[in-house]
């Protein structure tokens, strides 16, 4: 269902070119928390889907707007 409303996956997304928009959708299976020097939390995230899975970074404010998303059960999709 997911690959419905997506354009890439885990093994595909090393083929687009640097600011091509993309989307892709897994489910949450790391979470690293880092501090940053102006004492905000940022974080790098790992999404799984079927085929492998990629790193994701969320800067502070995006990850406090996506914080519940993130730690949830469900699938979460990523877009730019």
């Amino acid at each position: 269902m997911l690959g419905q409303i997506t354009d890439t996956d885990s093994e595909t997304i090393q083929g687009k070119a640097d600011r091509d928009n993309v989307s892709f959708a897994g489910i949450v299976s790391n979470i690293r928390e880092v501090t940053t020097k102006k004492k905000d939390i940022m974080s790098y995230v790992t999404i799984e889907d079927l085929k492998g899975s990629i790193s994701v970074i969320f800067f502070s404010d995006t990850y406090k707007n996506a914080y519940s998303l993130l730690h949830g059960d469900d699938p979460v999709l990523i877009r730019d």
